[in-house]
Formats: C-alpha cells, sequence, structure tokens
C-alpha cells in the first residue's frame, strides 16, 4: 500500500532535520574534544619546566617525567575519542541526507543515546524516525509501492460481491 504524499513528505522533513541536528550535535562535539587538550598542556608543561634550585643548592629532582607522560597520554587518548565520535556524528549527518547506510545510522543513534542530554535526545529521535516502515523505504532508494490486486479466476473483479 502506498503511502499517502503527506506521510512522505513528513519523513523527509524529519530526516532533514535530524540531518541538520546530527551537524549541530558533530559541531558541540568537535568543540569539548578540545577540553582534554588541557591535560596535554599540563604534561608539556610537567616535562618542560625546570625547578629552580634552593638558595645554593642543587636542582630539584625531575620526578614529574612520567606523570607528564601519562597526562599526555590520557589527554591526548581523549581527545583523540572524542573528535573520533564527533566525526561518526558528521558522517552520519550526510548518510541521512544521502539516504544511505541504514545500518551504520541505526547503530550510532544508539550509541548516541549513551551521551546525555543531548545525545539521548537526539538518538531517540533518530531511532524513532528510523524505524519506521516508509523510512526504511527511502534508504533502500524505492519508494512504497501498491499492490495491485490480482483478478480473479471467475473474471469477477476483486472486491467486488459477486455470489
Amino acid at each position: 500500500m502506498q503511502s499517502p504524499p503527506y506521510i512522505q513528505n513528513q519523513d523527509e522533513e524529519h530526516l532533514r532535520l535530524l540531518s541538520l541536528f546530527h551537524r549541530i550535535l558533530g559541531c558541540i562535539w568537535a568543540v569539548f574534544a578540545f577540553c582534554p587538550g588541557i591535560y596535554v598542556f599540563m604534561g608539556i608543561m610537567m616535562l618542560t619546566v625546570s625547578y629552580p634550585a634552593s638558595k645554593g643548592g642543587p636542582p630539584l629532582p625531575r620526578v614529574a617525567d612520567p606523570v607528564g607522560w601519562v597526562f599526555i597520554a590520557i589527554g591526548g587518548g581523549l581527545m583523540l575519542l572524542l573528535w573520533a565520535v564527533a566525526i561518526c556524528i558528521f558522517v552520519v549527518a550526510a548518510k541521512i541526507e544521502r539516504r544511505t547506510h541504514y545500518g551504520f545510522c541505526f547503530a550510532i543513534a544508539c550509541i548516541e543515546c549513551l551521551f546525555q542530554p543531548l545525545g539521548t535526545a537526539l538518538g531517540v529521535f533518530t531511532l524513532v524516525v528510523l524505524t519506521r516502515q516508509s523510512v526504511k523505504a527511502l534508504f533502500d532508494h524505492r519508494t512504497p509501492v501498491a499492490v495491485a490486486p490480482t483478478p480473479r479466476e471467475d473474471g469477477a473483479q476483486p472486491g467486488s460481491e459477486s455470489e
């Protein structure tokens, strides 16, 4: 059975809005991905700043070297992870816009539900829209078509009451 035109237009509008909101959320993630950079900066400072000696005494030992590397590793790893999430969200926005890779969009929407509050809201709305049969048909690049009834053997039209 073919969906009415207003439902198809509604699906198109919902997918357009989801694509836009994924781009906005991706920008937010990309900006906040810089936050762990403070730990990278602190680790670099621990490795490069020399500690002054006391008056006339020997210089202080450098005990912060391992801690500096830990700060750099953890901060850098978090930055890379957050940028990877932001890139995945941007890719989902493009895939929703092109109506391709339904499974990838569905999986990232499930993962987005873990990141409260914006990711949860967008992930739930994305899942609600993606689970519609009419939207699945749009992702398959086929439009839902009405199935024509097959004629009966006795020559009567289907749906007629000739008994």
